[in-house]
């Protein structure tokens, strides 16, 4: 029997959690670090959090809230929106951030059991970072 896995995906918009139908008309839900908290009780597997206004416009991720929300999460957790450059890839994985979804071609190598080296549009991006490999 496949396993099954519960991974909610919280969409974000700046200030608080909100719902849309197909990304327009946002009504706010409630407090991120509250749903983490119950989500924690509920014993998810994993956790993403998408914050859907970031890239429209043309923000950068607003790390110490995201700072807040990793150290409340005691699962994997994922984050996307406003992701642009291997500075905030980088910025991420030292919150806590296990995960970055981003909405870009991507090229992917996995090299070992943890280093996972990505290529979006030019940038090479290593989680655990380290020293650059362009190829």
């Amino acid at each position: 029997m496949a396993l099954k896995r519960i991974i909610p995906c919280l969409l974000y918009d700046g200030s608080g959690l909100v719902k849309t139908v197909k990304f327009k008309n946002p009504s706010y839900i409630g407090d991120p670090i509250t749903a983490i908290k119950i989500f924690n009780e509920k014993e998810v597997d994993e956790l993403i959090l998408i914050d859907i206004n970031a890239s429209k416009q043309k923000r950068k991720p607003n790390f110490d809230k995201i700072a807040d929300m990793a150290s409340e999460a005691f699962m994997p957790f994922a984050y996307g929106g406003g992701v642009k450059t291997y500075d905030d890839f980088a910025r991420l994985y030292k919150l806590g951030v296990e995960k970055v979804v981003v909405n870009s071609p991507l090229h992917f190598v996995v090299v070992g059991s943890s280093l996972l080296l990505l290529g979006v549009s030019g940038w090479v991006f290593e989680f655990p970072p380290v020293p650059c490999l362009c190829f």
